[in-house]
């Protein structure tokens, strides 16, 4: 029993992180670019959001995506996981001021949620 504990925690883990690497770069990637100052802001963290914000851009996204996957990957399952952006203007981008993002980029990914759970739990 204790095996079959060990190895049903470490799937669960493991979907969990897949989980939430999915809606990190969905939430990341659908962020509009111009500068790429939003994109490179989003920053994840355990059981509390993240105060941080950066002056660097990352207009591709692939670096910001990066730093949630590395962060992700050490995530103790047992902690909330926040991805927070703290830039004054990412609620205006993400109520649709953005024509290149004008449903969001959170609404969007978490509309594609359920979807996002099933390719990780298979």
């Amino acid at each position: 029993i204790a095996k079959f504990c060990e190895k049903t925690k470490i799937k669960a883990e493991t979907v969990c992180r897949k989980i939430a690497i999915d809606v990190s770069t969905g939430i990341i990637m659908e962020t509009p670019v111009l500068t790429g100052m939003a994109r490179g802001n989003w920053f994840p963290t355990f059981d509390a959001p993240s105060a941080l914000k950066t002056e660097n851009t990352d207009p591709s996204g692939n670096a910001t995506v990066d730093r949630a996957e590395g962060k992700i990957n050490v995530w103790n399952i047992g902690k909330s996981f926040f991805l927070t952006n703290n830039l004054p203007y990412i609620e205006e981008l993400e109520n649709g001021s953005s024509i290149k993002a004008p449903n969001g980029m959170v609404r969007t990914t978490l509309a594609r949620f359920p979807y996002i759970v099933k390719a990780a739990a298979s």
